[in-house]
């Protein structure tokens, strides 16, 4: 028989998409960091959003940074870090304040998976860190637009 795409993408269920975004970020832990990178051998930040979402089966663009993501109205804005779930995209400021320009994955108890430029590949850490805690802008709960 025919795969039917768009009829599968339409019967969906967003409820398992959470843990589904998890579980694809846990698995990826290790990975390298690389500028530009969506996967599936590195990664930068923007292209493990797109990556483990896609995989979670939540159709979205390939975008070429992590504001582009962040500028998603179609998906939920958190602005209060006590209102996260596992599964949110988390959205951070660089130094100067005036753009995100970094992504991650929340998985719960104040911990997140990023693709870290600093330790050169996928890693599992707190989020909240002095730093992490002044630099984040907000998150997005993802939906499917199906």
């Amino acid at each position: 028989t025919d795969y039917d795409c768009e009829k599968w993408m339409r019967t969906f269920q967003i409820n398992g998409a959470p843990n589904s975004i998890v579980a694809r970020a846990e698995s990826l832990v290790g990975k390298p960091y690389k500028i530009g990178a969506y996967g599936p051998d590195a990664f930068d930040s923007s292209g493990l959003v797109y990556y483990v979402v896609t995989q979670a089966g939540v159709y979205i663009e390939k975008m070429e940074n992590c504001q582009k993501y962040a500028d998603n109205a179609n998906w939920q804005k958190i602005t209060h870090k006590a209102d996260l779930k596992p599964g949110d995209i988390l959205f951070f400021y660089g130094d100067d304040f005036t753009e995100i320009n970094h992504a991650a994955i929340y998985i719960g108890d104040n911990k997140m998976i990023d693709a870290s430029a600093s330790y050169g590949k996928v890693t599992e850490h707190s989020c909240d860190t002095d730093y992490w805690k002044e630099h984040f802008a907000f998150a997005r709960r993802v939906a499917n637009p199906y």
